[in-house]
């Protein structure tokens, strides 16, 4: 129940800072899909946007499964 009440609700501080947490991944998430999508972007670049996508869509998915 308690995990529930973090996940659910912000009205513990933990829930607040996840929820703020979640947001801003979402916006960063965003800004990165943009990015990629300069011309002339380098290999080395290329690979940390991918790296930071692949590990925010694992946070997404297990905040989706609890």
């Amino acid at each position: 129940m308690a995990l529930k009440n973090i996940i659910e609700c912000q009205d513990t501080k933990t829930g607040f800072y996840l929820d703020v947490f979640i947001q801003i991944l979402i916006i960063l998430s965003l800004v990165i899909f943009s990015v990629e999508t300069f011309p002339g972007l380098s290999t080395h670049t290329i690979g940390l946007l991918n790296q930071f996508e692949l590990i925010s869509v694992m946070i997404f998915t297990i905040e989706y499964l609890l």
